[in-house]
């Protein structure tokens, strides 16, 4: 079973130039009007035998040619992996943001794209102060980084989860590293200002994190909340004596 999933991960990310696709689909075809050649052929002669030989050799080989041609004509290359990349970044991450925070007068925040890194910037309007948050998001094919940029907020040398200066953020957290994030105890500055302060968690994905759609899905929903819980969280810092 380990080696059957290696192989499929293999071919999910295989790369074939053109003549080798040419060449996977004429063989396809051959196999495929040959056996259908030869049902048609046994059912016209009465011949039993043929067209049971014929339906077996189609009823083996269409699933395994089928996934085969899925898999390579799907063409998961590196280029592949940076098209999945950009699109969990650009799309799926706002259209997260819009679903779950709709309801708290969240517009579609502002998007920077850098390669495989994407800054956000989110506006909360509402018959309240209007909350703003910047927040960075880092997709390393299975490994992410993400920065909450919070300002007006001190933290010392070190941060931690238990931090005094993180009191209000302590239950969002704490369910981010239930979640499987992991928090850097050094605080990031922004290298060309001195009025943010970002905090950096980081997670493993899954290997092939970028190739399944579910996966996906649940990470930016999973993100969404946490980004959720830091805006309520900050606006209760703020609110605080």
């Amino acid at each position: 079973m380990a080696a059957s999933n290696e192989l499929i991960r293999w071919l999910r990310l295989l790369a074939l130039p053109v003549w080798a696709r040419a060449a996977i689909l004429l063989l396809v075809v051959i196999v495929v009007l040959g056996g259908t050649a030869l049902l048609f052929g046994g059912a016209l002669r009465r011949d039993a035998e043929q067209a049971s030989s014929a339906i077996a050799l189609l009823t083996v080989s269409m699933p395994v040619l089928l996934l085969v041609v899925a898999l390579v004509f799907g063409q998961n290359s590196d280029s592949r992996l940076r098209q999945l990349t950009a699109g969990v970044l650009t799309r799926d991450v706002p259209r997260a943001m819009r679903e779950n925070l709709g309801a708290m007068g969240a517009q579609d925040p502002d998007v920077r794209l850098r390669g495989c890194c994407a800054d956000y910037t989110l506006r909360l309007s509402g018959p309240g102060p209007g909350e703003t948050l910047r927040f960075s998001l880092e997709l390393n094919v299975f490994k992410v980084n993400v920065c909450f940029w919070l300002e007006g907020i001190s933290l010392p040398g070190k941060a931690g989860v238990d931090s005094t200066e993180l009191a209000a953020f302590r239950h969002v957290f704490l369910g981010a590293v239930a979640e499987g994030y992991q928090l850097n105890e050094e605080p990031a500055h922004y290298a060309d200002s001195n009025h943010g302060i970002g905090l950096i968690f980081f997670r493993t994905l899954a290997p092939d994190f970028l190739l399944h759609p579910e996966q996906r899905l649940y990470f930016v929903q999973d993100l969404s909340f946490f980004v959720r819980g830091v805006i309520e969280a900050q606006r209760r810092a703020r609110l605080a004596p």
